[in-house]
């Protein structure tokens, strides 16, 4: 009513620019943020509830490590989201199921490629090895010399293997 007022006796400020210019475009709804110590103060619960959502987290990943069957009866991911949203973290800070498995599917195939490049240089390795120790043991893997070694020795004054 005092509003109201105060509009009709034109006791009001005008209003913005950028409002006159949405007002003009239809643009629609207005949606008004307030950024004074009074708004943080009543959005701090917020803030709150996200740094509760962590810890609950951190206690469930916990109890995973401990007891690797607690997933069997509970279901981590329904009871995160569900206490986020009863503790009142903002809706947009839940990230949606199908995001999720997104992400996971992303860091799974991520951690089987770097999987596979361990292995390759592993076989890498392998196969270097291999060749070494075949070229120490005289070259065909039989440990017997190759017969241009034999002719070398004979002819440096050695005994030959026969």
């Amino acid at each position: 009513r005092v509003f109201n007022m105060m509009f009709r006796a034109k006791a009001l400020l005008p209003p913005p620019q950028e409002i006159l210019n949405a007002m003009a475009q239809n643009a629609g709804d207005i949606d008004i943020v307030f950024t004074g110590q009074m708004a943080k103060n009543q959005r701090i619960g917020e803030v709150y509830a996200i740094r509760q959502v962590y810890d609950l987290a951190t206690a469930m990943a916990t109890a995973r490590a401990a007891l690797p069957g607690v997933d069997d009866v509970l279901d981590a991911d329904v009871n995160l989201a569900e206490a986020a949203t009863i503790l009142g973290v903002p809706e947009k800070g839940i990230r949606d199921p199908k995001e999720v498995e997104a992400i996971r599917q992303d860091r799974a195939d991520q951690a089987e490629q770097e999987a596979q490049v361990a292995k390759d240089r592993q076989d890498a390795g392998t196969v270097k090895d291999l060749a070494a120790a075949q070229e120490k043991m005289g070259g065909d893997g039989t440990g017997m010399p190759e017969p241009s070694d034999e002719a070398a020795m004979l002819a440096a004054g050695g005994e030959t293997l026969q």
